[in-house]
């Protein structure tokens, strides 16, 4: 919602952190490999770019995904310290706060990141669904 932007756009501007703030992206692969952390959702394609491109993340599930599988997706990275997940009840400013410092500011928790992500194995979900397909 615009409310929470421009709640968004004025803490990250008063701690002086570069961001693009948009409801859409257009060219988005180059956009990921630049990207240092996002804040976002987690849909299973949301997961599997923050994995494929070892992009730290706050997470923030769908409440009223479907038998809670934003939550679920979002375990992936946050049972491995690779993201935090926020939601409405258990929000704490300050501990994301210190997360965004960390990746941005502390090259030692960063490489430990980039450690984490390289050992979750990846999958081609394109051909997998193709030898799918060609099985049935």
């Amino acid at each position: 919602p615009i409310k929470k932007q421009n709640e968004i756009k004025n803490l990250l501007n008063k701690n002086n952190y570069e961001f693009e703030l948009k409801s859409f992206f257009y060219d988005f692969e180059n956009i990921l490999n630049k990207t240092n952390i996002a804040l976002c959702r987690s849909g299973a394609g949301t997961i599997n770019d923050l994995i494929n491109h070892k992009i730290p993340a706050i997470i923030l599930p769908l409440p009223s995904a479907k038998d809670n599988h934003q939550f679920e997706n979002a375990k992936i990275l946050t049972d491995i310290e690779c993201a935090i997940l926020i939601d409405k009840v258990s929000f704490k400013l300050d501990k994301t706060i210190l997360f965004i410092r960390k990746v941005v500011d502390d090259k030692n928790f960063n490489k430990r990141l980039m450690d984490k992500y390289s050992k979750i194995k990846r999958y081609n979900t394109n051909e997998l669904m193709w030898m799918n397909i060609q099985n049935e």
